[in-house]
């Protein structure tokens, strides 16, 4: 009878905890891994916007160079053939600041070829150089022929 009645006592000072089907919540190990996962999907996510951004800044820089070298292109076009100056040691080229990170430069030569210089062609060159974020230099050429159309 003692011994049942020290058995009924240590089950009353140490009732038994039962983790049978009753569960009501998370563990702690349970939030931090639910968290950690959280947290490496949010960072790849960000990540891949960066990447994004990034390209979409580089894809702006060059679209902004084409236009530039474009309307230079568009004015030389436009110009008198007379008044189309060729670029040498006595008229050199010039490079334009734009946007304050654009670089253009415009040269006209005479058309030559196969050694016989063409007195009614020359070959319009713009370019247009940037550095990247990354201190890369980038540049847009176009190239074009003009002829006197009076001749």
């Amino acid at each position: 009878m003692l011994i049942k009645m020290l058995l009924r006592g240590a089950k009353q000072a140490r009732p038994c905890v039962s983790r049978g089907s009753n569960l009501n919540g998370f563990t702690m190990i349970e939030l931090m891994v639910a968290v950690a996962v959280l947290a490496m999907a949010v960072l790849g996510i960000s990540q891949a916007y960066s990447v994004g951004f990034m390209g979409m800044a580089d894809a702006r820089d060059r679209t902004v160079a084409t236009n530039f070298a474009r309307e230079a292109m568009e004015n030389v076009k436009n110009m008198d053939f007379e008044l189309i100056i060729i670029t040498d040691e006595e008229n050199p080229v010039v490079p334009e600041i734009l946007n304050g990170k654009f670089n253009r430069l415009v040269t006209v030569a005479k058309e030559i070829i196969d050694e016989v210089e063409i007195l009614e062609l020359k070959k319009v060159t713009t370019e247009v150089n940037w550095l990247d974020r990354n201190g890369n230099l980038k540049k847009v050429v176009i190239e074009t022929l003009i002829y006197n159309k009076d001749s």
